[in-house]
């Protein structure tokens, strides 16, 4: 694995039990301004961001004209657009940059091509990002009833 690493992707492709794995994945760094939008639900979902620097929010369709909800923020340090993982689909919300941000994007061929190259690490990977989404479907959830 690369030394020049940035410290988050680290902690998502540095697996503890066996170790960094010679990853050779080409991530395609972005820089977003605040306002910007990452993606925008609808939109096909074929890529994986992680979030490097900076804060983004998911914004959901209340169903009201063309009302949204912030129901969630993203900072530094997890990921964004999971569902890219998940084969084809759609993305359900819109991402927006809160403050200047900085995302490494994972497009689903990189994903891929870590499957078939590295297991391991694809394995380590999607351990990873089922447990971000399993907590966030329980904070959800959470919340949810507190409403009802």
């Amino acid at each position: 694995m690369s030394e020049s690493l940035h410290p988050v992707l680290m902690r998502f492709f540095h697996d503890q039990q066996s170790g960094s794995a010679d990853l050779k994945v080409d991530f395609d760094i972005r820089k977003i301004s605040e306002g910007e939008v990452l993606f925008s639900a609808g939109d096909q979902a074929d890529s994986l961001f992680f979030i490097l620097e900076g804060r983004l929010a998911v914004h959901k369709s209340t169903g009201i004209r063309d009302r949204t909800q912030v129901v969630a923020l993203l900072d530094a340090g997890t990921i964004a657009g999971e569902s890219a993982v998940s084969g084809d689909r759609l993305r359900g919300a819109t991402v927006i940059a809160v403050e200047k941000t900085v995302v490494a994007r994972l497009s689903r061929q990189d994903l891929t091509a870590l499957e078939e190259t590295a297991p391991e690490t694809y394995i380590y990977l999607i351990k990873k990002i089922l447990r971000i989404s399993s907590l966030r479907l329980h904070k959800s959830s959470e919340r949810l009833a507190l409403v009802l």
